[in-house]
């Protein structure tokens, strides 16, 4: 008897434990995590009037969150990755690459070998038999 009573104690610290767990976690979830939710449930979708517009008279580029010195300095490393070089070949020339690489991976593959016709026909008619019915 003392034996259940201390797996029971034991097992409800441990419940007590987890429940202060979840509790937490439900309240350090971000600001949009409701909203998400009830869309993924499908109770409800984005509006498309929630969508912030621009003013007339601003760019896209002047709704950035950046300081200037921020986004000159993102523009500058930008520019100076090896991805943002422009490419060393023309438009005509990477055609001919690419027309080069197609033919060398079609040479490579071979030739179906799959039924004939008259093969498919034949194989049709091997199991083409009467059926009882009902």
């Amino acid at each position: 008897m003392r034996f259940v009573i201390v797996l029971a104690v034991a097992m409800l610290s441990g419940c007590t434990s987890s429940l202060d767990r979840a509790r937490a976690m439900r309240a350090g979830v971000p600001d949009w995590y409701a909203a998400k939710k009830v869309e993924i449930a499908g109770e409800s979708y984005g509006r498309i009037r929630d969508i912030p517009s621009l003013i007339s008279d601003q760019s896209v580029g002047q709704s950035s969150t950046f300081g200037e010195a921020e986004a000159l300095a993102a523009l500058a490393a930008f520019q100076e990755a090896a991805r943002a070089a422009m490419p060393q070949e023309s438009p005509a020339e990477m055609l001919a690459w690419a027309s080069r690489f197609r033919e060398r991976i079609l040479a490579g593959i071979p030739e179906a070998d799959f039924l004939s016709d008259a093969e498919a026909e034949l194989l049709k008619s091997k199991f083409d038999v009467p059926r009882a019915q009902l």
